[in-house]
């Protein structure tokens, strides 16, 4: 499958970033990353802007490193994540540590009806200024005005979108 790489500052299906000291997590405390994006979460807004998605949440996975959603009429959006697959953590409609690199996690939260963010955890201001999502080469990657991006298919039908950093 080829792919190329889109390159997101500070975004990715709306993206948010959280940002904190490093914390050393041990085996009977929480997740402090996932405390982090939680916290960061709850002061943002649902953006769903498709009613294509399916209402199914098996819908939608996360492996690899990569992270697929389908519509409800079969199409396939699927986003590789900055870094390298980890261990992936589960807790609810949150996935923390999909990928990780130099001084950054990736998450996917589960928005629902199949939409999701991609969520990068920065560690702390050393962390990488850029993060790269890598997409199918067939999708098209359209800017809006806004800043954000829509994402169609070969046939140019709009199959997912990127919101906007605090859009």
């Amino acid at each position: 499958m080829s792919i190329y790489r889109f390159l997101g500052v500070a975004v990715a299906v709306g993206m948010v970033a959280a940002a904190m000291s490093p914390v050393v997590a041990h085996a009977n405390q929480p997740d402090p990353v996932a405390a982090d994006l939680l916290s960061a979460l709850s002061s943002q807004t649902d953006q769903i802007l498709d009613s294509t998605w399916s209402s199914d949440r098996r819908n939608l996975s996360v492996e690899s490193g990569r992270v697929t959603s389908t519509t409800d009429g079969g199409t396939q959006v699927q986003m590789g994540l900055p870094g390298h697959p980890t261990m992936q953590k589960p807790k609810g409609d949150l996935t923390t540590h999909v990928t990780s690199g130099a001084r950054f996690t990736s998450s996917i939260e589960d928005a629902g009806s199949g939409a999701f963010r991609a969520l990068i955890h920065i560690t702390d201001n050393s962390s990488p200024r850029e993060y790269r999502f890598e997409f199918r080469e067939e999708n098209q990657l359209v800017p809006l005005e806004d800043g954000g991006i829509t994402i169609r298919d070969s046939l140019d039908n709009q199959i997912g979108s990127v919101a906007a950093l605090g859009g």
